[in-house]
């Protein structure tokens, strides 16, 4: 698990902190010791490359969860268009855009 204890805007004197471990009793201390005023902790949801250090795109070894945020939230339905096949494509251009690959062409890729 990947944790990261960022600190809110107007925080004085502080400085991010991260925790990458698999030990549950460790992540529970380390929980109860950033949980404070003034920070925010956030889970990477997707696994990162061995040894990495730090967040960011070119630390993720795949994509297992994708979290989309729409602000505009009226949708219909088209005659002609696939929903799911809609989605899928935009999902695929949102990788590509930001060069990332999905957990399922990380694994082809480590067979190969």
């Amino acid at each position: 698990m990947y944790l990261a204890s960022i600190p809110n805007p107007g925080t004085t004197d502080a400085t991010p902190k991260f925790l990458h471990s698999d030990d549950q009793a460790l992540i529970e201390r380390w929980i109860r010791a950033e949980n404070r005023p003034g920070f925010a902790i956030y889970e990477c949801p997707n696994p990162l490359k061995p040894g990495a250090t730090r967040h960011g795109k070119e630390s993720l070894r795949g994509i297992i969860e994708i979290f989309l945020r729409f602000f505009l939230v009226m949708l219909r339905a088209e005659p002609d268009v696939n929903g799911a096949l809609a989605l899928k494509g935009l999902l695929k251009f949102a990788l590509q855009k930001f060069g990332l690959r999905t957990l399922r062409q990380e694994q082809s890729n480590d067979a190969a």
